[in-house]
This record gives C-alpha cells, structure tokens and sequence, in this order.
C-alpha cells in the first residue's frame, strides 16, 4: 500500500438517493474534464488537518482503512490459489469512503486502475511501487499481505 494517496471530495454530500445517484458531483469520481466538479486534496494536508477538524488522528482511521484492505485481500488469496506463489505480484485500486461516524467503507478494489490522476501528484510514484514488489524496498510502498 502507497503512504501517498489521492483524497477527494464531492461538491455534494454522499447519497444512494435515487433522484441524485447518477449525479456526479454526490460521487467521488475522478472525471478529468469535470476536475472542477469534485476537489482533490493534498493528502498531507489532509492528514495534518483531519484530527483537528474530527478530534480523531487520521492514524486512526488509516489502521482501519489497512485492517480492512487486508481482511478482503486475505480472503481473495485463500480462495485462489495462483495468488499465493511467492513471485506473483499485483497493483490494485482501492476506493474508501468514511460515514459519519469516521468508520471506513471499502467501495471499490479494482485490478486496472485509473493512474493518471496519482502519477500528477507524486511523481515517484511506480518507482516506489516497482522497487516494493521486485526490490522489496518499503520506503513509500509497504506490502499489506
């Protein structure tokens, strides 16, 4: 798992509402030609802020995030076994979305993501990746399974 991420904000407050579903700015979607529409966020301000505004340290939350990124990995290795051989490697989106209560929701895990977006930010970013997975190097990049 990167210690990099990207964070997101809709313009407008989550809701499964049928009227509003299909509204982009509910969802934390990236849609590069409608940018303006959802906010993207430097993920250390957002760390340096969030106990702050929440009264909870986002290492908290982040633990939790990892716990259940782990859990839903561990079980989709256990029940494939051509995933636990020792050279098989993988890059996975992971989409999460905290309620309001601050308890992580895992959205999505996704085997092809869209990089466009993490390789603006940080630039480094598949040579961190690359030098965990073949190198085994964990300087920005730590293995979860």
């Amino acid at each position: 798992m990167h210690k990099d991420f990207l964070v997101r904000a809709g313009s407008n407050d989550f809701t499964m509402d049928k009227r509003r579903i299909f509204q982009n700015e509910t969802h934390f979607v990236y849609n590069p030609v409608k940018q303006k529409m959802n906010q993207l966020f430097d993920h250390k301000e957002f760390m340096a802020s969030f106990g702050k505004k929440f009264g909870t340290e986002w290492a908290v939350v982040q633990q939790k995030i990892i716990d259940i990124v782990k859990s839903t990995l561990a079980v989709c290795v256990h029940d494939t076994p051509s995933l636990q051989a020792a050279n098989a490697r993988a890059l996975y989106g992971i989409d999460v979305i905290l309620d309001a209560n601050l308890q992580p929701k895992l959205m999505e895990i996704t085997f092809s993501p869209n990089l466009e977006s993490i390789i603006a930010q940080y630039m480094n970013f598949f040579d961190d990746v690359l030098r965990c997975l073949y190198l085994g190097e964990e300087n920005r990049v730590f293995r979860i399974l």
